[in-house]
């Protein structure tokens, strides 16, 4: 990409520019800074949960082996996040 660069979404065309330093920091004060930062156990929390009620939502109605494959299917995914989030929390912890 390059200054004046015109790229047409949808049928509005969106024109980049180049801005300078200060105009940055004009706009980073505008906009402001984020009051706290973002968690991401938290966010694999809510992901979890919304996992949870997924499976609930599927399993009514359903046959045997219906039941086990998705069981199963949700074990796998919890267990990947879990390991995401051990992950995440090594990585966070062994940067100071």
């Amino acid at each position: 990409m390059k200054t004046g660069d015109v790229i047409d979404l949808g049928g509005v065309p969106l024109e980049f520019y180049a801005i300078s330093e200060e105009e940055e920091r004009e706009q980073a004060m505008r906009w402001g800074v984020a009051e706290r930062p973002l968690s991401p156990g938290r966010t694999l929390a809510y992901l979890m949960i919304f996992q949870i009620m997924m499976c609930i939502q599927c399993l009514p109605g359903r046959e045997g082996p219906d039941m086990a494959m998705i069981a199963i299917s949700f074990a796998i995914s919890s267990m990947r996040l879990r390991i995401s989030s051990i992950s995440i929390t090594t990585k966070i912890l062994n940067n100071p």
